[in-house]
């Protein structure tokens, strides 16, 4: 049995039709599918949680003031987001792609998903799911990862 929460969100980000991810028409239905492909209901439940708590959230501008400030993170934030990731999220910021908004929700959604040792190729998928949530395009650079797409996978739109 697959115990991952993002486990569980990659498959249903992979394998399951935007319809099937409106949680509000069909959760039921998505819950057996994910239970069918051997997810436990205690991951489901999280992953689903993950998935309200970012369309909730959606793109809340004007929460965070752009004053060219730096952002110097906890040591949670540290200790679980490496170097890699915290380094992509500031240059993504510094080049303007997010804004103050976006890569704190990022980080708290990063933060959610309970990943001890988080990848980069992970975090580059809570990236896009935050940018997608929020309507905003998405760096060329993270769609055309291979290692995050997968061979086969479809676009996200």
């Amino acid at each position: 049995m697959k115990e991952n929460m993002l486990d569980v969100l990659l498959y249903m980000f992979e394998f399951c039709d935007e319809e099937e991810l409106r949680l509000e028409e069909g959760e039921e239905a998505l819950h057996g599918k994910l239970v069918r492909a051997g997810f436990g209901n205690q991951e489901i439940f999280k992953a689903f949680s993950w998935l309200n708590e970012l369309s909730e959230q959606g793109d809340e501008p004007g929460r965070l003031p752009d004053t060219g400030s730096f952002r110097i993170f906890a040591q949670d934030e540290i200790l679980r987001l490496p170097v890699e990731c915290r380094s992509m999220l500031m240059l993504l910021e510094q080049f303007g792609v997010i804004g103050p908004d976006s890569r704190e929700q990022i980080i708290e959604r990063a933060l959610a998903l309970e990943v001890e040792d988080m990848d980069l190729d992970q975090f580059k998928w809570v990236l896009m799911m935050v940018l997608l949530n929020q309507d905003k395009e998405v760096p060329a650079f993270i769609l055309n990862d291979e290692n995050l797409m997968g061979e086969g996978s479809r676009h996200p739109h």
